[in-house]
């Protein structure tokens, strides 16, 4: 039934009308903004049932009252701790849930043969001028496997298709790496980057599908 619904943002007026879901709202932009990057919540919550998913949603109202979404996350709270555990919640119990940075590195520490690289995995979200997560690291503070993987993240999430929305061109994607550079990403590894592109394009840009033979 899921292959049916439609695609993309869609309305959220009528879950922000329910009366389990907190809606804030800022007063109207007087300019364009704009938001580059991943986006972080921080959520304190606390629920009378043994588990709760719990979802955070920024969405874009139109002049004419649609609150059309614009990015979400989802948090499981009994998973909290690591997926390999569930831990139910107890009633009135204040959590903060963690991101999925946070749980990733956990799940690798507990393998002996991927222990190495959890630090990369637990860092990656972090940002060269300390506006990232889970630690608000900073510069080289961030290990330089992370900032590699953070920046190629970013790059694959612009370049790739997602249900919310189209690919966007390589160019507008080597751009935005760049207006990034000493806010979300390391001017080295932005270098190191471009570097590589003119060197090897073919090692970042996305395969092209195969071609369908023809049929008679």
């Amino acid at each position: 039934q899921n292959l049916f619904i439609s695609k993309g943002p869609m309305d959220q007026r009528k879950v922000e009308s329910r009366p389990d879901v907190l809606v804030f709202t800022t007063e109207a932009l007087a300019a364009p903004v704009e938001v580059t990057g991943r986006l972080r919540a921080k959520l304190f919550v606390s629920s009378d049932c043994p588990d709760t998913d719990f979802t955070v949603k920024l969405c874009d109202v139109y002049p004419d009252g649609r609150s059309m979404l614009v990015t979400d996350g989802v948090r499981r709270a009994s998973l909290r701790q690591g997926f390999e555990k569930r831990e139910p919640l107890e009633p009135s119990e204040l959590i903060q849930l963690r991101s999925h940075a946070e749980l990733g590195a956990e799940t690798l520490e507990s393998s002996d043969a991927l222990r190495d690289i959890a630090p990369l995995v637990r860092q990656h979200h972090e940002r060269f001028d300390g506006s990232g997560y889970p630690a608000g690291l900073r510069g080289d503070d961030i290990a330089l496997g992370a900032q590699v993987i953070g920046l190629l993240d970013s790059f694959n999430g612009i370049v790739s298709a997602r249900p919310y929305k189209s690919a966007f061109p390589a160019e507008f994607a080597f751009q935005q790496i760049g207006l990034g550079a000493g806010r979300e990403f390391s001017p080295r590894v932005v270098q190191a980057f471009f570097d590589l592109y003119r060197s090897r394009p073919s090692a970042l840009l996305p395969a092209a599908p195969p071609e369908t033979p023809p049929t008679r």
